[in-house]
């Protein structure tokens, strides 16, 4: 491994530790919402997604809010459907509203 990619393993390392340690863990809660048919309204690759933006919106104060949601978008037109871009920016543009600070500085 050279030192580019070591350094992209740590990053990852880390934002996986936070969003674990934060209750933002890849695992199905009995709180998610669900469908008339009772199915969950988000796959697994919507949900990682959107838990590793809003873990970076609210606790990454280094990163800034817009910068989350256009990386969150980006993996979900690479890892879901069509139609997940605007759903997941849907949600994530809501929490940003709600963060009370500038949404395209970094604190």
């Amino acid at each position: 491994m050279n030192h580019g990619q070591v350094a992209r393993f740590v990053a990852l390392a880390m934002l996986l530790a936070g969003c674990n340690s934060n209750g933002s863990s890849n695992t199905a809660s009995q709180d998610q919402p669900t469908s008339l048919t009772g199915r969950p309204l988000l796959s697994p690759p919507r949900r990682l997604i959107a838990r590793i933006a809003m873990f970076e919106m609210v606790y990454r104060k280094d990163i800034p809010p817009v910068v989350s949601i256009n990386e969150a978008i980006d993996l979900s037109k690479q890892f879901s459907n069509a139609d997940a871009k605007r759903f997941i920016n849907g949600i994530l543009d809501r929490l940003k509203d709600q963060l009370g600070r500038d949404a395209r500085k970094a604190d």
